[in-house]
């Protein structure tokens, strides 16, 4: 009985992540349950999608160990390094009406784009909730004010290290070190009712330096979610000899953040994805299970220069561009939907392959790079 419980649990889990959106628990049934046969294209409803993200600039100012920058198929691109044009974007902008969220996410640290106050102001105009990722390096006091004005209602930051030397280790520069960008949270947490989340990349290298996380963060008191990112894969990883966390090396974290987010009575922090959500989520479940990616179905992310990508980590993949030819057009656009149809015929580019485990038809039988590693 007690098994059976839990897993009605999980499963209430699972159904929520798709509570108010009904095109998108539809399109997720339709592909389930035709595969191949299912249609191409996606939804329009913009009240169904849980975000629309947009990609301001391409450059950064840090050198993460495992940023896609590394791959060499993002270099030759000729992408990195480039900011969007703001005039473009302005044209653009009405078509967010109806989306519930925007998120500034993406290649590069967005606090170095130059209008990123006008590029929030103007899309605050259009949707009622807007998450910025920063990696905090830049997100000074004055700057902080900034963003509260401009409408931020949700901040999301990178730590990928909660060991002195750790965060230059992993991130690249001094300037990510902790007691340089803990301060910048500490005064946006005193100064805002601005909830905050922290993203930590988990891989073997560093699994062991984010156990000191809830104790190290457990006075910024508009901290809300731990959101932990299993490594991706990359050519740059395999290379290097990086390899991700185990399974039971990652729950384990998991575990010990959720013992002492108990004994510190932290009651607003959540983990995510937490144990239960590891297990059963609806994009990695389909993926695992199926074999199919429910990214390029669901989730619009819009590159500096207009033109959709599949998902956040193929930015060097532009398909149809949403600032020429409008979200409708260039979400379902010719580019768009044959990329789609390769996916539901397990025809994936070797991106796919290796950072997500995904496999040509025929290639079932084979290894994949992480088993090869």
């Amino acid at each position: 009985m007690e098994k059976i419980k839990e897993k009605n649990e999980k499963m209430k889990k699972f159904m929520a992540k798709f509570e108010g959106m009904p095109e998108r628990v539809a399109k997720y049934i339709e592909v389930l349950l035709l595969g191949k046969d299912a249609s191409p294209t996606s939804w329009i409803d913009k009240s169904s999608f849980r975000e629309i993200a947009i990609n301001p600039t391409t450059k950064c100012n840090l050198a993460c160990l495992w940023c896609h920058r590394r791959e060499t198929e993002v270099q030759n691109q000729n992408i990195l390094g480039k900011d969007m044009d703001f005039e473009r974007f302005k044209k653009f902008a009405p078509e967010l009406k109806g989306f519930k969220k925007a998120h500034l996410g993406g290649l590069g640290e967005f606090l170095t784009y130059p209008k990123i106050i006008e590029v929030i102001e103007l899309c605050r105009k259009y949707v009622p909730e807007l998450v910025l990722t920063t990696n905090s390096t830049l997100l000074t006091k004055d700057m902080t004010h900034k963003l509260a004005k401009a409408g931020v209602t949700y901040l999301e930051t990178s730590i990928d290290s909660f060991e002195k030397g750790g965060q230059e280790k992993y991130r690249g520069f001094g300037i990510a070190e902790l007691d340089k960008i803990l301060p910048n949270l500490q005064y946006f947490s005193d100064n805002t009712s601005i909830p905050i989340q922290v993203n930590s990349v988990v891989s073997a290298l560093n699994v062991d330096s984010l156990y000191p996380a809830i104790d190290v963060l457990k006075d910024i008191k508009n901290l809300v979610v731990m959101h932990t990112i299993k490594l991706f894969m990359t050519q740059f990883m395999v290379k290097q000899g990086i390899k991700r966390a185990t399974s039971e090396q990652y729950k384990n974290l998991l575990l010990h953040w959720k013992e002492r987010i108990k004994v510190l009575g932290l009651k607003n922090l959540k983990i995510y994805p937490d144990v239960d959500e590891v297990e059963l989520d609806p994009v990695i479940t389909m993926k695992q299970k199926h074999n199919i990616c429910f990214s390029p179905f669901e989730a619009p992310f819009i590159r500096y220069d207009g033109y959709f990508v599949p998902c956040g980590i193929m930015s060097h993949v532009g398909l149809d561009n949403a600032f020429d030819l409008g979200f409708e057009k260039a979400w379902n656009g010719p580019k768009f939907t044959q990329f789609r149809k390769n996916i539901l015929a397990a025809k994936y580019p070797q991106w796919c392959k290796d950072e997500c485990d995904l496999r040509s038809s025929c290639e079932l039988a084979k290894p994949t790079i992480h088993e090869k590693n």
